[in-house]
């Protein structure tokens, strides 16, 4: 049996800033998920290659892309604070398209109106042979008939859920060419058979 040690220690491998930051992220994702309230007030709804929120039991090989969409509805003047990441920042995933640090902040004039967010993603292989989820937290500032109150939304959820194999695509491609030789091979011997 493996001895598991008595107290926590932290590693000495100098990445003790990404170990903070990861820890840090858990507990705000934590405390957002706590004390989420979701009003009438704002609609929001996320995809992932346009199937809706949340993704889960796919896999993917890394390097493939796929999509995330946040469409965001407010009822009145609003700034909106988005952010895309990876809770635990493991890094299993690379931003194609879409803001890079993965945070948007939008000030908007007007309800009704509804913003829509979109990255493209693919693994980083970084990662592989296991999930690794990637999340948006959103948080919405209305103001409330103009006056000096504002009416606060915010939240966390989990858009994609992905399992990242460790194959790169490189068999898929050789896999189809193969299929397509094997596919003109059977269709030069059928077109002898038939001329026999």
């Amino acid at each position: 049996m493996k001895k598991v040690p008595a107290t926590f220690q932290p590693a000495r491998d100098g990445n003790m800033a990404k170990y903070i930051k990861a820890a840090a992220i858990l507990v705000f994702g934590s405390l957002l998920c706590i004390l989420c309230c979701q009003a009438g007030a704002a609609s929001i709804k996320a995809y992932c290659d346009g199937t809706e929120a949340t993704v889960d039991n796919i896999s993917i090989v890394t390097g493939q892309r796929f999509t995330v969409d946040v469409h965001i509805t407010v009822s009145s003047d609003a700034t909106i604070y988005l952010m895309l990441y990876e809770p635990g920042y493991i890094d299993a995933y690379r931003r194609v398209s879409g803001d890079k640090t993965g945070a948007v902040i939008v000030s908007k004039s007007g309800g009704g109106v509804t913003s829509r967010y979109r990255w493209t993603l693919a693994p980083s292989g970084k990662w592989t042979n296991g999930t690794a989820p990637v999340n948006v937290a959103y948080k919405i500032l209305e103001d409330r008939d103009g006056s000096l109150t504002k009416k606060l939304t915010y939240g966390d959820f989990t858009v994609v859920n992905y399992y990242i194999t460790g194959d790169s695509g490189n068999n898929i491609e050789i896999a189809a060419v193969l299929a397509a030789i094997c596919i003109a091979i059977m269709a030069v011997c059928l077109r002898l058979l038939l001329l026999a």
